[in-house]
């Protein structure tokens, strides 16, 4: 008497083949890492001067962007406050019964107090980069130095026996500092000229920029002294148009009476 049989005890096992978590993820990862290796790739066939130039020129594009965008977060902070400032106004001289000429006066000097402002924010930003440059040529310069100045020779570590150069310096020595020095002396005068034309080009700008400032500082502090008159006035203006306003309420009141 046989026993039961299995009806699946002769078929062939299959691997599950489905996809894991495991394997997605090195699917990413070896794309990412194929990816990466053709940037290299890419990269390493452009040359250094390139490289500089488009990694200055993005640097560049990246400042206006930024600039422009703060721009355009100031003009929509200006003008929210500037329709809030109306609105008040407005009220303010609804209730008190004054004149619109005088607020309108109010709100071009307010405008051209922030215009002024916005300048003087400009400028104080255009002074930055060129500060920042400034520096950036500085370091340049002192890289470009630093790299026209080799050792001469290199000292052993190890006793080999031999005389040290600074003991032994013979003739042939001489010529060959020489040689080595003449290109050096030809070229660092006209890097030197250069470099220091562009540090007193900017300075120059610098200090221009700055006399522009402190103008523009000037202006805006006689318009807010200006202002200033103009709303004390205003505010005379409105206690006198109160006052009035009770007197009338009040002779109105004892006619009826």
């Amino acid at each position: 008497m046989s026993g039961p049989t299995d009806e699946t005890a002769g078929d062939l096992p299959v691997k599950d083949i489905g996809l894991n978590l495991f394997d997605v993820g090195g699917l990413q990862e070896t794309s990412a890492t194929r990816t990466m290796k053709s940037h290299q790739v890419i990269v390493s066939r452009i040359s250094r001067e390139e490289l500089e130039d488009r990694f200055l020129r993005l640097h560049d594009e990246n400042i206006l962007l930024k600039q422009h965008a703060r721009k355009q977060e100031d003009k929509i902070k200006r003008m929210a406050t500037k329709l809030i400032r109306l609105v008040n106004d407005k009220k303010r001289c609804e209730r008190a019964g004054g004149g619109p000429k005088r607020l309108g006066r109010d709100v071009e000097l307010e405008e051209m107090i922030e215009q002024l402002q916005e300048k003087v924010r400009e400028l104080e930003r255009q002074n930055e980069v060129l500060k920042h440059r400034l520096i950036s040529t500085k370091q340049h310069l002192q890289a470009q130095g630093g790299r026209q100045a080799p050792y001469s020779h290199v000292q052993s570590r190890v006793n080999t026996g031999r005389r040290k150069a600074s003991d032994g310096a013979g003739a042939q020595d001489g010529p060959r500092k020489g040689i080595r020095f003449q290109d050096v002396d030809v070229d660092q005068p006209m890097l030197t000229k250069y470099g220091n034309n562009l540090l007193e080009e900017a300075r120059g700008e610098i200090r221009n920029l700055e006399d522009v400032i402190q103008t523009q500082k000037g202006q805006i502090e006689e318009l807010e002294q200006l202002t200033e008159i103009l709303k004390t006035q205003l505010r005379r203006k409105e206690n006198e148009i109160e006052l009035s306003l009770l007197q009338l309420r009040e002779q109105q009141a004892t006619d009826q009476r």
